[in-house]
């Protein structure tokens, strides 16, 4: 690949030729294990809720503003980590969210009572609106250009698989709800923390590409050299490395960065997207337990209505390995595959209402749609932005996630109240707005170079001007792209 000397194009350089190997799915299995913490929160999130409501007498305001208390504090968390990791570095941000995450989550197991409870969830949510966006800042960093978007959808597995895991712990620890036996789920559901705390501490490295928009010179050449030995390949040679000159960005990490004139249409999009897939995606997660509940009021047999939200989350995993293969296929990539599952997961939604008889056929899909479509919109946003306001980009996005992720408990239990069926039409509409958006994005970042600084942003979408009519993707692997 002919490569110009501008600054940061050698990193990309290096790591398309040391490859995808050990390296990186160690780093992704290490980082994966806060994932799966993530997604065990957020299942237990729903079950928590009506557990308390005969233990505490919750009132339908107080269950909402307890799970809105976690979305409220993912809001700020997300604001705060992608200035302060495009700032300071991935991995340090990374290791402070990891710590607040298993201090709260464990925390709030012997929370004396609902007040102290809900400023220990809502801190639990700052934590996981940190975890989130930089640890798949730092996957995507260290990946080369090909099958990136598959290995970050499939990256995305480790949620679901969080919440498979923490619908087996509530099966194991209280398959009956007893009262206070919640206290023993949610100390249990703080391990995966725990452990990725210890290994991300140990075997978490810095983002090369952060490296060398920060200036650290002699960082960004041991870490290109660990990576090269690990993936057993021939060390970045003198000359490979003098081409790794570095570019201090004071500017980096600003949200000003995303208005600019060639990301404002994007940014604008992403945001509305995000907005929608979070609405509908946790809405989902949130009141599908208590949907399972109502109808298996009559059983006495609670341990069915975990297993019926376990094969929920279970069917999110062929959506996973689905839009793996079709984010890589052109004419498809990311974008379509984002437009065809939110329209998928609406007209899912529909059926659960007005076909009530296959609830739990229609539920599944629709929750595989909107997690095929969550899967997806991540490595987009990740790929669209510059390193300089990587972090920043998807911080933001996740954050506008979050304001619908505080909406949801509110309006689960409103509609819910109203018609046990009401809340799915609710999220049957958004999906199909968020589908429309998906469509309206100005370009797909399939085969793409993830671009440097904000001048490569206005290639992008200049290229895409004359490219987009024919179907075809901006390739720029030869121009001063990382």
């Amino acid at each position: 690949m002919a490569v110009d000397t501008a600054p940061g194009d050698g990193v990309g350089v290096i790591l398309e030729r040391i490859g995808f190997g050990w390296y990186q799915l160690g780093v992704m299995a290490v980082v994966g294990i806060s994932v799966m913490g993530e997604g065990a929160e957020m299942l237990v999130l729903s079950l928590l809720n009506n557990l308390l409501t005969k233990e505490w007498n919750l009132t339908a305001t107080s269950r909402g503003l307890l799970g809105s208390s976690v979305f409220f504090g993912f809001l700020l968390g997300s604001i705060g980590a992608g200035p302060a990791s495009d700032k300071y570095g991935r991995r340090i941000t990374l290791l402070i969210g990891i710590t607040c995450l298993f201090v709260f989550s464990l925390s709030s197991a012997f929370a004396p009572n609902f007040g102290v409870l809900l400023f220990f969830r809502s801190c639990l949510g700052i934590s996981m609106g940190i975890v989130s966006p930089v640890s798949a800042t730092l996957v995507t960093e260290l990946l080369p250009i090909r099958r990136r978007g598959a290995i970050l959808v499939l990256f995305g597995a480790f949620f679901t698989i969080g919440e498979m895991l923490a619908a087996l712990i509530t099966w194991l620890v209280m398959p009956q709800f007893e009262p206070g036996q919640w206290r023993l789920l949610l100390a249990v559901i703080s391990v995966p923390a725990a452990l990725s705390l210890v290994a991300c501490f140990l075997f978490a490295p810095e983002s090369p590409r952060f490296l060398a928009i920060s200036g650290q010179q002699q960082e960004l050449q041991t870490v290109l050299r660990r990576m090269a030995r690990i993936n057993n390949v021939a060390a970045p040679t003198a000359d490979e490395l003098r081409r790794c000159t570095v570019l201090v960005k004071e500017s980096r990490g600003s949200v000003a960065n995303l208005w600019t004139r060639y990301l404002r249409r994007t940014t604008g999009l992403l945001w509305l997207i995000w907005f929608v897939q979070s609405l509908v995606f946790y809405g989902l997660v949130y009141i599908l337990p208590a949907t399972f509940l109502h109808l298996g009021a009559q059983s006495e047999d609670k341990s069915d209505v975990i297993i019926q939200v376990l094969i929920s989350a279970a069917a999110e995993l062929p959506s996973t390995i689905a839009t793996a293969i079709t984010v890589e296929l052109p004419y498809i990539g990311r974008r379509y595959s984002m437009t065809f599952c939110m329209f998928g997961c609406s007209v899912s939604c529909l059926l659960c209402a007005v076909v009530p008889s296959s609830f739990v056929v229609w539920a599944a899909l629709a929750k595989n749609m909107i997690n095929g479509s969550f899967c997806v919109i991540y490595p987009y946003t990740l790929e669209v932005y510059p390193t300089s306001d990587r972090t920043t980009g998807i911080g933001s996005g996740s954050a506008c996630s979050r304001v619908g992720g505080i909406m949801t408990p509110f309006i689960s239990e409103a509609l819910a109240d109203a018609n046990v069926f009401a809340p799915y039409i609710f999220f049957s509409v958004f999906a199909l707005v968020g589908s429309l958006a998906s469509c309206l994005l100005p370009y797909d970042t399939i085969g793409n170079s993830l671009p440097f600084d904000d001048g490569d942003s206005e290639v992008l979408l200049t290229a895409t001007d004359h490219l987009s009519d024919k179907g075809q993707s901006v390739k720029h692997g030869s121009k001063r792209y990382e």
